[in-house]
Parts: structure tokens; C-alpha cells; sequence
């Protein structure tokens, strides 16, 4: 059985960072980016203070022409799924070499959904499938919610592993400590349906302290879900 609870979580130079210890123990370091070249320096000196044994990064920024070498420690095998269409977005996935990964076949997705997933093996434990996501807040149509939700699915499909979600989710009309739509919610619908793919695949949220902020609100936009032994 794993449990997990947050170490911190703060806003550091528009670098949007969740801490998450895992009792294994495994560090995991969820990050919000914004152009990842730009914060080489500020992603590195993070690595080297937190020690992750996985990183799950979104707004990327990298393209094809870019490679991992450029912007990745080398003690780690990088995941990636960048944005086709222009020069934003992306999400990311750093596994520590001393762990076994792969990146399953039938969760590659080729639909314009921002998701990656993993799957990481460590000796005398259930599979750990760990998912990187990210929904611009332009995306509104039911479409790009339900391929997350199939992708879930096909996790929960598996016999005894554990799913780790971690990413920018933008849902500030939600109430994430009982999983209500907040008054005045914008896209109510969107709402009710991320709310749908959590309740309906039991999958917990830990994060508890905002992620984002502004000069009269402060929010949690950046969401760690996670289903043990499934």
C-alpha cells in the first residue's frame, strides 16, 4: 500500500511546483513550466535540492528540433509528447535510470489530448503507471476530457498496478475537497465531466494547498490523482 502526502507547493518564478513524497520512498515533483529551456537553471537547481525519482512536467515548449540532452539531466530516461501545432504546451515524463520503464503501446495517443503515460517497474511491487496531463484553458469541448478518460480506463483494466496522475488541470470552478462545481462556474459542463472521470475511476486528489494565484484569488489549478492497486 502507498500513501503520499505534500511536502510543499509553490509558485517560484512562474515555475508552478507540487512536492509529493511517496512512502516507498519515491519522490515525485509535478511542475508547470511555461518554456522549459527558459528555466534550465531553475528546473536543475530543483532536481539537485528534491532528489525526484520522477518528474511529471507540462508547458514544456519543446519542439521536435529540440532534443532532451538539451534540457534533461542525463541520469534519467525523458518522455515526451510535444505540441505539433505551435511553439506551447507539451507534457513530459523524467524516470530515474534506476528504475525499469516503458512507454505502453496502447497508451500512445496520437489525438491532439496533451497526455503521456508510463509504465515503471520496481522489484517486488505492482506496476506504477504514471500520467503527465495538461488542458489549456481554451479547451473546452467535452472531446478532450474524454480521451483521459479512456486512457484510465484501459489502466484500470490491469490487473493490481497503481495509477499516478499528475498535471495542470485548470479547474478552478471545481471544489476539489468534495468535488462540487463552484457558483458562477464558467463551463459548468467540462466541470461535471472531470468530476465524472474521478469519482467514476476512484481516483483520490492529494493536492490541498493553491497553485495559482492572483491579486484577489488563490486556486488549485495543478491536481495529483492516484488509484492504489486497481
Amino acid at each position: 500500500m502507498l500513501s503520499t502526502h505534500i511536502l510543499f507547493g509553490e509558485w517560484i518564478d512562474k515555475l508552478i511546483v507540487s512536492c509529493i513524497f511517496i512512502t516507498l520512498p519515491l519522490r515525485i515533483i509535478v511542475v508547470n513550466c511555461q518554456s522549459i529551456r527558459n528555466k534550465k537553471c531553475d528546473i536543475d537547481n530543483l532536481i539537485e535540492i528534491t532528489k525526484p525519482d520522477i518528474m511529471i512536467g507540462n508547458e514544456s515548449w519543446l519542439h521536435k528540433d529540440i532534443d532532451s540532452t538539451e534540457v534533461f539531466p542525463q541520469w534519467y530516461t525523458v518522455y515526451r509528447k510535444d505540441r505539433k501545432t505551435d511553439a506551447h504546451g507539451g507534457v513530459f515524463l523524467l524516470i530515474s535510470n534506476k528504475y525499469l520503464s516503458s512507454e505502453p503501446h496502447d497508451l500512445k495517443s496520437d489525438d491532439t489530448s496533451e497526455q503521456l503515460w508510463v509504465k515503471v517497474q520496481i522489484i517486488g511491487l505492482p506496476d506504477l503507471y504514471i500520467g503527465s496531463f495538461y488542458k489549456p484553458p481554451n479547451k473546452t469541448e467535452e472531446e478532450y476530457l474524454t480521451h483521459l478518460g479512456k486512457s484510465i480506463l484501459r489502466i484500470r483494466h490491469s490487473e493490481n498496478c497503481h495509477l499516478w496522475l499528475g498535471g495542470y488541470f485548470n479547474p478552478g470552478e471545481i471544489d476539489s475537497n468534495n468535488y462540487s462545481i463552484k457558483q458562477k462556474a464558467y463551463n459548468t459542463k467540462q466541470c461535471q465531466q472531470l468530476i465524472d472521470i474521478c469519482q467514476d475511476n476512484y481516483l483520490e486528489q492529494v493536492v490541498t494547498t493553491p497553485t495559482h494565484y492572483t491579486e484577489t484569488s488563490q486556486s488549485i489549478f495543478d491536481l495529483f490523482l492516484l488509484i492504489t492497486a486497481v
